[in-house]
Formats: structure tokens, sequence, C-alpha cells
């Protein structure tokens, strides 16, 4: 659904309006996020059918039922003249190479790091060492690969790619938050996730900010991802000593989720408007599945991080000095991402031929 919505957004709204368009869009996807984490809470606590945790997945059915009704109402249809093919075999060895690091590193930590975690560790690389040359051999017969080597030479793309990879790290955010919440503050499920709303109060103040961010400067995504990466290590200063701090977390929390905001629209644009407009489905897919991969990898690196330190959890302090060692490594993250980005001018392209109204 990610890069259907990017690509619309390219395809659908002229440049002058993108700016804008993805604002909304960051404001949507960072609330949803938020959102999610208070609804869960809700879900866990009335346990409907005594399904406990699992009841969270119930979050989506409403989601569905009002959303597809109204793509059929409001959405125009666009379609790329030449439409691709799908590239099932650098699927299946994208897919493999990815699952082969993820997986082990998500449950070798709790599961004592047994050989079977060991062997796709190593088999990792190779996996997508050959995934690589599938997808050079694609291109080379003509076909559609999943990734496009010429769209990777377009000037800032890689770069930008990178930077997305690294900030969304930042997924990890959502999860050592939660954990925090309740090893140090003894919070129930429906707490914790209300907790979080002072993110998303931060998130519904960003669109107008990221619209004249973006107007004003070339190196938006750059002080975008610093202002996060700032808000992050305020957060994690107000609980390093091992005292939880709950006014001060929440307006750093505020500070968060308009980072947060003012990243997604910013990073993307730096991204999608780099391309022809007849590769903006690739092009925003390549995006979408990279922040994708990067909240996967910090889910993994920085929740083990924390739950290594957290040992069993008994201890508030100690939970609370955990929280801060992630949030700083989820800011060092975001520094580096900011790296990548600085210097690569944001592009202006013609406006597409295709207008709708605001």
């Amino acid at each position: 659904m990610m890069p259907q919505s990017l690509a619309s957004i390219r395809a659908l709204f002229p440049p002058e309006e993108r700016p804008r368009a993805l604002g909304f869009y960051a404001a949507t996807f960072g609330s949803g996020a938020v959102i999610g984490q208070p609804a869960s809470g809700i879900l866990i606590a009335a346990d409907p059918a005594g399904l406990g945790w699992r009841s969270i997945f119930f979050v989506n059915l409403p989601v569905v039922a009002v959303i597809v009704p109204l793509a059929f109402l409001l959405l125009r249809e666009n379609r790329n003249p030449r439409p691709q093919r799908l590239d099932h075999g650098g699927i299946v060895l994208l897919a493999l190479g990815l699952a082969a690091l993820i997986v082990p590193l998500v449950e070798g930590r709790r599961n004592g790091w047994p050989a079977w975690t060991l062997i796709l560790l190593v088999a990792s690389p190779r996996l997508l060492l050959l995934f690589w040359r599938h997808e050079r051999s694609v291109a080379a017969r003509g076909g559609d690969p999943l990734v496009t080597f010429e769209l990777l030479a377009s000037p800032g793309v890689s770069r930008g790619l990178v930077a997305g990879l690294l900030y969304n790290v930042f997924a990890a955010f959502f999860l050592i938050f939660a954990a925090y919440q309740q090893a140090a503050l003894h919070r129930n499920a429906l707490q914790t996730g209300l907790a979080i709303l002072p993110l998303g109060l931060g998130f519904a103040l960003s669109p107008w900010a990221s619209v004249r961010l973006v107007a004003r400067t070339d190196r938006a995504a750059t002080l975008a991802l610093l202002w996060l990466a700032g808000s992050l290590l305020l957060a994690a200063l107000a609980t390093l000593d091992g005292q939880p701090r709950l006014l001060m977390l929440a307006l750093f929390a505020i500070g968060i989720g308009i980072g947060q905001g003012l990243v997604i629209p910013t990073l993307l644009r730096t991204i999608t408007d780099r391309v022809d407009q007849s590769q903006a489905g690739v092009a925003s897919g390549l995006a979408a599945s990279t922040l994708q991969i990067g909240g996967s990898l910090g889910v993994a690196l920085v929740g083990g991080l924390f739950y290594t330190l957290v040992g069993d959890g008994r201890d508030p302090a100690v939970a609370t000095r955990a929280f801060a060692s992630g949030a700083i490594a989820i800011a060092i993250a975001a520094i580096v991402a900011a790296g990548f980005i600085d210097g690569v001018k944001t592009p202006h392209l013609d406006p597409s031929p295709t207008r709708v109204p605001s």
C-alpha cells in the first residue's frame, strides 16, 4: 500500500502541490502509527473472546471498512503506460535474504543463539548477493527487475535510500517506549498506549511546518533529521540518571512527533522527485521497501540492545537507562542519515500533465 500511495501522489499532484500532499501523507502515516498504540491498548484491556494480545490485529478491520469504499469514490485511476512485470525470482531471493538476516536478530538473543540463527546470519549476505546478481541478469535480458539500476544512478537517489534506511530505525522507539512504560513505570497496556499520544500531537502539528520547511530550504530533510535526533537525545537525557520525568518526556515526545512528521515528506521527496514520472512507481516501491527494512532492522537491533540492558526488567532504574540508551542509538542513526542527505539539492521538476484539485 505504501508505494501505491506515494506513486499516486507523484502522478496526481503537480510539483507545487506535492510538498503539501506529502505533508498530509506524513501526518496520516505517523498518526496511524500513534493511534494504533492506544487502540491496541484498548483492545488488549477489553480482551474480546479471550484473545489477549492477539486482539490487536482487529485494529485494522474498521480502517479497511472505511478506506476501501472511500478509495473507489475519491481516487481517480492512474496507470503507468508501460506496466511492469513482476520479478518473481527477485521477490523470493530478497525475501529469503532479509528473513535470514532479521529473524535471527530478533529471535537469537532470547533463545541463546542456537546454531540455526548463526547459519542464517552467514547465509544472509550470500542470498542478498545472489539477489543482486539475479537483478543484473534480469536487467541485461531487458526484463523488469525489482531494483532498477538506472534509477539508483539518478543523482541523490541512492543517498536518499540509505538515509531512509537509517531514519526508520526510529520504528524501534515505539517498542522501547512501550516496554519502558511497563518495566519502569509499571503501567498496563491501556496506560502504555495512551502515553504515546503526545507524540501524536506533534504529528498533528507537522504538516504545515513541513510545507514551509521544504519551500524555504533545499536542506529540509537534513534539518528535519537533526531536529528528530535532538528531540530523541533530550528525551534520553531526561531519563539517563534512571529517574523518569513524565512531564519532560511528554514535552520531548511532542518534539519527536514534529520531527518525524517533518522527516517523512521531506525525505520521500528527495527520492521520488528525482526520477521521471514513468519511474515513480518503482521509486516509491524502493523508498517504501527501504523504510520497512530499516524499521525491521531497527526493531531487531535497538530492541535487542534494550532487552540486553534491561535484564529481568525488575529494576525501574535499569529499565529507564535501557530506554535512554535505545533512544540515543536511534538518534545516532538519524544523525548519520542526515549526513547522507546533506548537500543534495531538492530538484524542481517540470509540472506533470495531470492536475487534480487540492
